[in-house]
């Protein structure tokens, strides 16, 4: 009798031990991912500022671009700068001679739509 309650003693200590070494194990394992987690949000939260930034980034040219077209609509007069550069770099010369020629010539009707819109 004294026997079996001695290895049932055993046993359970045994028992008890493992039990022990398993909830350490299981401890040590959470604590891995913790530090795993904790390294992978502070990762996405900057990946996240910097797509935030970008978004910003991309927002802001957004309305510049916007406000430009609202404005070229707005006033017919205003003209872009570009178009303005080109016509000039073909007609350097912002005066028309009507005496030349009876029928005026394709540069004399630029010109004179350069005068008139005052791009030149």
């Amino acid at each position: 009798h004294e026997d079996k309650k001695m290895k049932r003693v055993m046993a359970n200590r045994r028992s008890a031990r493992e039990s022990r070494e398993r909830r350490k194990q299981l401890e040590v394992e959470l604590k891995s991912t913790i530090t795993k987690l904790t390294k992978d949000i502070a990762k996405l939260e900057r990946e996240n500022k910097e797509m935030l930034g970008k978004i910003r980034t991309v927002i802001d040219l957004w309305k510049k671009q916007s406000a430009k077209k609202q404005q070229e609509l707005k006033d017919p007069m205003h003209k872009n700068g570009e178009v303005k550069r080109n016509l000039k770099s073909l007609f350097p010369v912002c005066s028309v001679d009507p005496k030349r020629t009876s029928q005026p010539s394709a540069h004399q009707l630029a010109l004179s739509v350069l005068v008139k819109y005052q791009l030149c």
